[in-house]
């Protein structure tokens, strides 16, 4: 397992003032086993968050069946689970200072929508069955969203929203 080292982590946190989550969020040199569990998701863990992955792939299959019920969406969309093994490899990859229960759907990276947590390992919390399918389900959900409404994961959105027009309002 490598240490990440406060110096490192220190570097990656100050990407938050110059990056969106987005363009900076990075997979940690720990996740080091990459299991490819269907068509649409694939996790990567480190290798002794290997006994958390019956515990993760049903959960996820619980929360993408519900998030496919109720959006009555239907994609082939590519899900890739992070899964850190403690809370500052999930520090590392998001450049936030989050704590363990912190759940993130950065972006996509490499053609896959990319969700970021702890292992239950480490998080008794996550470790919930029924909690981690909730939890999953947001995230699938944010990236559905996302999908349905083409909305830009870049900065450039924000500043063209900046840049409008000033549109005169009517008296009332």
């Amino acid at each position: 397992m490598t240490i990440i080292d406060k110096i490192s982590l220190n570097k990656r946190l100050e990407l938050r003032k110059t990056r969106c989550i987005s363009e900076r969020f990075e997979k940690s040199p720990n996740l080091n086993v990459h299991c490819v569990v269907s068509d649409h998701l694939h996790i990567r863990l480190a290798a002794r968050d290997v006994t958390a992955l019956a515990l993760i792939q049903e959960s996820f299959h619980r929360a993408h069946e519900c998030v496919q019920n109720r959006f009555g969406w239907r994609s082939d969309m590519v899900f890739d689970l992070w899964m850190a093994p403690d809370v500052i490899d999930l520090r590392y990859m998001t450049c936030l200072p989050c704590d363990e229960t912190f759940f993130c759907a950065p972006g996509n990276r490499d053609g896959m929508h990319v969700i970021l947590f702890v292992s239950p390992l480490s998080c008794p919390k996550n470790a919930d069955k029924d909690r981690l399918c909730c939890l999953l389900a947001q995230e699938i959900a944010r990236h559905v969203v996302r999908d349905i409404s083409q909305a830009s994961m870049t900065p450039t959105r924000r500043e063209a929203v900046r840049n409008m027009p000033d549109v005169p309002v009517a008296a009332g």
